[in-house]
């Protein structure tokens, strides 16, 4: 693959929006199944503006997704103007093009399923958004084993609960900027309990998964030092435990403050809210960096299978 001037910048921005987006409808999703009560009256205006953010994000998703594979193309061919000539090729033969099929179908389908607005369709629409987390993965180092690998299993299961917690507090955030008159004091009090479960449990899974990641990915403790795919997930574990820290800050000191309802709490959980927001930003900047960074394990890999070609 020829690397044009500023593609891996490019595809490094690509990568982002591709989280950010499939993050955020993740997130949506789960607050619209797991954490508002169905019985309030604030919740169906949230909802109708979930809505509309599930729309923008699944047309960001599409045009991402297309930025990606486009450049990609533009990589393989060597030249812009080569590159429109193998972008249906792409599309038929390769892993990745049977990849952007697959999340445009369910982008298509998950944008059509959101015009009725019918309420017994958001768990079809949260096991798409599921489905679109587990894309990431299916493009990520971890489907180098093989689309059925124990490894490509513990990278969905870490996507997929980084989506729900990651794209949940993004979604909150924006909903407290927003509707500030429906996501009262009271209708905090209700809601922001259920969101620090489903982000405790979310944490679990994502740390279980990272782990087996981690140890994958790397052959040994000084990898973290000596490699740049190491050092680039020492810098997004160390953003991870600082917004781990603000999430317990969160959890057990200002969530039960909001529960009582006391003065001053409802503010004082948005304004922590937005910095594990910037955070979080920054762990999938980083992640996207990684995902154009070849692990230790591959390049080892790589190198071992040259070593055991005959020599002429």
């Amino acid at each position: 693959m020829i690397f044009l001037p500023h593609s891996e910048g490019f595809l490094i921005l690509a990568r982002w929006l591709m989280f950010m987006s499939t993050v955020t409808l993740l997130g949506l999703f789960g607050l619209a199944c797991f954490v508002f009560p169905f019985s309030r009256p604030e919740t169906p205006v949230l909802l109708r503006r979930l809505r509309l953010s599930a729309i923008g994000g699944c047309l960001l998703l599409m045009g991402a997704a297309t930025a990606d594979i486009a450049m990609r193309c533009c990589c393989a061919s060597g030249s812009m103007s080569r590159a429109c000539m193998l972008f249906c090729p792409m599309l038929e033969l390769t892993h990745m093009g049977h990849l952007w099929m697959f999340r445009m179908g369910l982008c298509i389908v998950l944008l059509l399923s959101m015009i009725g607005g019918r309420s017994w369709m958001r768990g079809v629409q949260g096991i798409l958004a599921l489905l679109l987390g587990g894309c990431l993965s299916l493009s990520s180092h971890a489907a180098d084993q093989g689309n059925f690998s124990l490894h490509l299993v513990m990278d969905m299961i870490h996507a997929m609960s980084a989506g729900l917690w990651l794209g949940g507090l993004f979604c909150l955030a924006f909903l407290l900027w927003l509707e500030p008159m429906a996501m009262s004091a009271d209708y905090l009090a209700e809601t922001i309990p259920r969101f620090s479960t489903m982000a405790g449990i979310c944490l679990g899974t994502l740390m279980i998964g990272g782990l087996y990641n981690t140890w994958v990915s790397l052959p040994s403790l000084s990898s973290f030092l000596t490699t740049p795919y190491g050092r680039l997930l020492s810098l997004k574990l160390i953003i991870f435990g600082v917004l781990t820290c603000c999430g317990a800050m969160n959890r057990y000191r200002i969530v039960p403050q909001v529960r009582r309802l006391e003065a001053g709490s409802s503010a004082l959980f948005g304004k922590w809210i937005r910095r594990e927001v910037w955070l979080g930003l920054l762990v999938l900047g980083i992640t996207a960096v990684l995902s154009e960074t070849m692990p230790p394990h591959s390049t080892t890999h790589h190198h071992q299978e040259i070593s055991e070609q005959p020599t002429p």
